[in-house]
């Protein structure tokens, strides 16, 4: 995903396909703290949405951290 000519990094969870053409609902879980990071480990708040057959978003914005010095300070000065 892209913004203001930047990349956005995330994590998106989907659930298992189904006969149906319909696209499913998606959840946005934003976490804490702007230097704070979205993880591939078990998370059952998200498990719980997903085996309900929504789908999950979580960003790691500008300023997480785990993408390098340049994405984690993009956000200096402007919190």
């Amino acid at each position: 995903m892209t913004a203001e000519g930047g990349t956005v990094h995330g994590l998106l969870w989907r659930p298992p396909a189904t006969d149906d053409a319909a696209l499913p609902a998606l959840l946005v879980d934003v976490h804490g703290g702007p230097t704070d990071q979205t993880t591939v480990d078990w998370k059952p708040r998200i498990r719980y949405f997903v085996s309900r057959g929504w789908a999950v978003l979580s960003p790691n914005y500008r300023g997480s951290s785990g993408y390098g010095r340049r994405y984690e300070r993009a956000l200096d000065g402007a919190w």
